[in-house]
Parts: structure tokens; sequence; C-alpha cells
């Protein structure tokens, strides 16, 4: 009986062990994943810090780029200035992005240090 008794509680131990290395192996996984995000973040902030983006000719993963402006706004974007082309024009200051459902003056404000119109 005796050596069942430490037969369990040794078995408990390697539970117990194996258990809380599995949660620091989740937990490292979590922290992982948020340094990545936070990098990928800092990679998007450090190219619109060294490139103006056209927004005449600029794909949507590239308008993406720019702070605040997610997929949709990218989408409407890029449907307003083919719109923009059928009439044979460009847009030609940030004010012209106002025009677009989603883009108001705090938004054309924030990303106007990074968008060009050539």
């Amino acid at each position: 009986m005796h050596s069942n008794n430490i037969e369990m509680i040794g078995n408990r131990r390697l539970i117990n062990g194996s258990l809380g290395l599995l949660f620091a192996g989740v937990a490292i996984s979590i922290v992982v994943v948020s340094i990545l995000s936070i990098s990928n973040q800092n990679k998007k902030n450090e190219y619109n810090l060294c490139r103006r983006i056209n927004v005449n000719t600029a794909q949507l993963a590239t308008l993406e780029m720019l702070p605040t402006v997610g997929a949709s706004t990218a989408r409407r974007i890029v449907e307003f200035r083919e719109s923009l082309l059928v009439a044979h024009k460009n847009f030609e200051k940030p004010a012209d992005l106002g025009k677009i459902k989603g883009i108001g003056d705090a938004k054309i404000e924030r990303i106007s240090p990074y968008i060009c119109f050539e």
C-alpha cells in the first residue's frame, strides 16, 4: 500500500508539472503573438514615415497602411477613384477624400502627411 501511495503522489506531481508546463507554453505563445503584432504595427508606421502613398494609384493593401484606414475605407477610396477615372479626373488634394463615405476631417488630417496626389 505504501508504494501505491508514493506512486499516486508521483503521478500527481507529474500531472501537475505537465499542466504547469502547458500553461507556461500557452502564456509564452500569447506574449510572442503580442510582440509580433506590435512589431507589424511598428513596420506599418515606419513605412508611412518613409514614403508617401499616392492615393491615385495605390493598391488596396498599400492604402490600408495609412493610419485609421482599414479594408473597407481602402475599398471605398479605390471605388471612388475608379468613378473619377471615368470622368478623366484624379484626386487633387486631401479635401477630395472627404467626398468618400467614412472619411471626415479628422481622418483627412491624420493621413495627410502620408499621402500624395501625383
